[in-house]
């Protein structure tokens, strides 16, 4: 009897979609609302629409992309100023974002199978799941976290990526990095001190996990006001940008 396939195509909100019928966050979140995050995504989309207006291109970084979501939305919604660069350190979760890339024709997107840290091109070895069991796939923690909730017993696959550090990259003109890493989000960061002392980017991050406090110490070094966002999630803007949010700040 033919094995069913683990790897299905859905119609989403914003085009064709590959998703993993056992990922019990995000592709049980498109199969029942038709997109994962959309107001996050929406949200996003609008304030870098608002903040530069007046740029013929710039570049997202989209880190701990998982299966594409907001790659492949800000890639169509900007498609003739933006170039994405995503990153994905679970190799199975990266082939499903590639394939997404690809079934929607993103020729402004470059992917990338590496975990982003602070160090550059070190080899990290880690666990990942057994994708043929239920679980939330996006939940995995490379590194142990600052507050984990990870359910090691599940993480029994060997797995290994090399690490990459932003500045290495030397990119130019980045106006948004969104970074959703299960509390790797700081090292993420100071990898990129070079990148976002110079352009001082939107940052949207995942912070439960993470050593925040040390985050909010790093961004106010390069002049960001930080406001706490539903679902703990944080926003960094230049300080000089004065925003109408209802959003307390850290």
């Amino acid at each position: 009897m033919p094995k069913t396939n683990d790897v299905i195509t859905v119609l989403s909100d914003y085009g064709p979609l590959l998703i993993h019928r056992n990922d019990t966050h995000i592709g049980k979140g498109i199969l029942d609302t038709g997109y994962w995050e959309k107001d996050a995504v929406n949200f996003l989309s609008n304030l870098i629409e608002q903040l530069y207006a007046n740029f013929d291109k710039f570049i997202i970084i989209d880190i701990g992309a998982n299966i594409g979501t907001y790659t492949v939305a800000l890639a169509k919604i900007f498609s003739t100023k933006a170039t994405i660069y995503c990153f994905e350190a679970q190799r199975i979760i990266f082939q499903i974002l590639a394939g997404n890339c690809a079934i929607n024709s993103l020729t402004n997107v470059h992917t990338f199978h590496n975990i982003v840290s602070n160090q550059h091109l070190k080899l990290i070895k880690f666990n990942t799941h057994n994708y043929s069991n239920p679980i939330n796939f996006g939940g995995l923690e490379v590194e142990a976290a600052f507050n984990s909730d990870n359910v090691l017993s599940n993480n029994v696959i060997p797995e290994s990526a090399y690490s990459i550090q932003l500045d290495q990259l030397n990119l130019d003109m980045v106006a948004l990095m969104k970074i959703d890493i299960e509390g790797m989000e700081l090292k993420a960061i100071q990898g990129a001190e070079n990148l976002i002392s110079r352009y001082r980017p939107v940052i949207f991050y995942e912070y439960f996990k993470t050593d925040n406090a040390r985050i909010l110490e790093l961004l106010s070094k390069y002049g960001y006001s930080v406001y706490k966002l539903p679902h703990a999630n944080a926003l960094a803007v230049r300080s000089e940008i004065i925003l109408n949010l209802p959003y307390e700040k850290f």
